[in-house]
C-alpha cells in the first residue's frame, strides 16, 4: 500500500506539472522589488539628464565642466543600472525556471503517473528555455518598465506638460494594443506547446521502442507519424 504522504507529494507534483507555479513567492518578492527600483533609478536618472542638459548649454565657461560630470556620471550609474537589470532578470528567469523543473521531475517519478518520456524532456528543456525567456525578456523588463515610464512621464510633465501628453499617448495605445493581442498570443503559444509535447512524446517513444519497430518492419510507418507530428508543429 502507498503512503498518504506519499499520494499527496504525487497529487501536488501532478498539479505542478500541468499548472505553473505563482511568480511573485519567496525570494522572487526581493527580485521583482530590486527591478522596480531599477525602473525607478533610471527614471530619476533621465529627469537629472533633462534638468542637466539645459543648464550646461546656459552655464559659464567655468560651470560647464560641472554639468558635464554631472551628465557623465548618469551615463554611468544608467549603465550600471541596466547591467544590474539584466542580472536580476536573469536571476528571476533561472529560479523560476529551478522550481519548475523540480515539479515536472517530480511528477514524472511519482508513481508513474506523469506524463510519457518525450513530454517531459520537451518540458524539461524546449519549454523551460521558453519560460525563462518569457521571465526574463519579458516580464523582468516589464516590471522595470512600467515605474521606468511613470517616472519619464512625470519628469516630462515637470518639464512641459505637451511633452508628457506627447509621449503618453503613444504609450497607452501601444498598452491597448498589446492587451488586446495577449489572449491571442497566450493561446497560440499554447497550442504550439501542445503540438510540439505530442511530438516530442512520439519520438520518444519510437526511440525506446526502436528495437521492436525494427523487427515488426514498422520504420517507414513510423517515420510517417513523427512526420506528421512534425508538420503539426511548423502550421502552428
Amino acid at each position: 500500500m502507498t503512503a498518504p504522504g506519499t499520494t499527496t507529494a504525487a497529487n501536488r507534483a501532478a498539479r505542478t506539472a500541468e499548472s505553473l507555479p505563482p511568480l511573485l513567492t519567496g525570494r522572487r518578492r526581493v527580485t521583482v522589488g530590486l527591478l522596480v527600483c531599477a525602473g525607478l533609478g533610471q527614471a530619476a536618472l533621465a529627469g537629472a539628464t533633462a534638468v542637466s542638459m539645459p543648464r550646461l548649454l546656459q552655464a559659464e565657461p567655468g560651470d560647464r565642466w560641472f554639468w558635464v560630470g554631472i551628465l557623465l556620471l548618469a551615463a554611468l550609474c544608467m549603465s550600471g543600472i541596466r547591467i544590474a537589470e539584466w542580472v536580476l532578470a536573469e536571476r528571476l528567469g533561472q529560479d523560476y525556471v529551478h522550481e519548475v523543473r523540480g515539479g515536472l521531475l517530480a511528477a514524472a517519478l511519482a508513481e508513474g503517473r506523469g506524463p510519457s518520456l518525450g513530454t517531459t524532456i520537451a518540458r524539461a528543456t524546449n519549454d523551460l528555455a521558453a519560460v525563462r525567456n518569457w521571465v526574463a525578456w519579458g516580464i523582468a523588463p516589464l516590471t522595470g518598465a512600467v515605474p521606468l515610464v511613470a517616472g519619464v512621464l512625470v519628469v516630462l510633465a515637470l518639464v512641459h506638460p505637451v511633452l508628457a501628453a506627447a509621449v503618453a499617448v503613444p504609450v497607452g495605445l501601444l498598452a491597448v494594443v498589446f492587451a488586446l493581442l495577449a489572449r491571442t498570443a497566450y493561446v497560440r503559444a499554447r497550442s504550439v506547446r501542445t503540438a510540439r509535447g505530442r511530438l516530442a512524446a512520439q519520438v520518444g517513444d519510437a526511440v525506446a521502442a526502436g528495437t521492436g519497430i525494427r523487427a515488426a518492419g514498422g520504420v517507414r510507418r513510423e517515420l510517417g507519424r513523427i512526420a506528421q507530428r512534425s508538420a503539426d508543429v511548423r502550421e502552428r
